[in-house]
């Protein structure tokens, strides 16, 4: 697309002999979808050609190249350090024997990798029909009971779906009594059943 400016409507500061004009194509990926726009302002010496245009989105094409391989790299290096991230909580797993510490760092790993404030992971206890977790008050760590099929984590547990929210005191499945205990505020929820090799849900992820 080119547009030019009048004159008499000058957009922006224009030297002797540069036409206020401008130049722009898209940059689209090897889907054809557009991920951005290639943009050049006043042609020094005259006005854009069309022999212009194509040099624009020769150009363009290549930006299109330049971007999918700095997300490819960006995924690659992601994809590690998730990896190294998973392979510090197994070790974990062998090496704490203390319950409370172990939650602490494989929840605090999963927030990093999630990009998350905070993460909590409820354990199933069919006994009781209820799911538990240790979530931080003051100092140190308190134990919290949820009943089944109550507040997102509950229905989560009760369904084995996972539930992705964007505003929780919208939705009427929260249940605000941690957030009134611990002091904080929720705001987004993404909240993942964990299942057994039978299938059986025995966890939930929340985040």
């Amino acid at each position: 697309m080119r547009i030019s400016i009048p004159a008499s409507r000058p957009t922006w500061t224009s030297g002797p002999g540069i036409r206020p004009e401008i130049l722009c194509v898209p940059v689209r990926d090897s889907g054809n979808k557009i991920i951005g726009a290639l943009q050049v302002l006043n042609k020094i010496g005259g006005a854009f050609s069309t022999n212009d245009e194509d040099l624009l989105r020769s150009l363009a094409a290549q930006v299109a190249i330049a971007v999918r391989n700095a997300e490819q790299v960006d995924q690659i290096q992601r994809r590690r350090r998730i990896s190294e991230i998973l392979l510090d909580v197994m070790k974990s797993f062998s090496a704490e024997l203390d319950v409370d510490q172990l939650l602490r760092k494989i929840m605090a790993r999963t927030s990093e990798v999630m990009n998350a404030e905070r993460s909590t992971l409820f354990v199933v206890d069919r006994k009781t029909e209820e799911i538990w977790s240790k979530v931080a008050e003051g100092a140190g760590l308190v134990e919290i009971r949820i009943p089944i099929g109550r507040g997102i984590a509950g229905v989560v547990a009760a369904t084995g779906e996972s539930i992705n929210i964007t505003d929780a005191y919208r939705d009427p499945r929260f249940d605000r009594t941690v957030d009134e205990r611990t002091g904080y505020r929720t705001r987004t929820i993404l909240c993942r059943p964990i299942h057994n090799a039978q299938g059986e849900v025995v966890g939930v992820a929340e985040f």
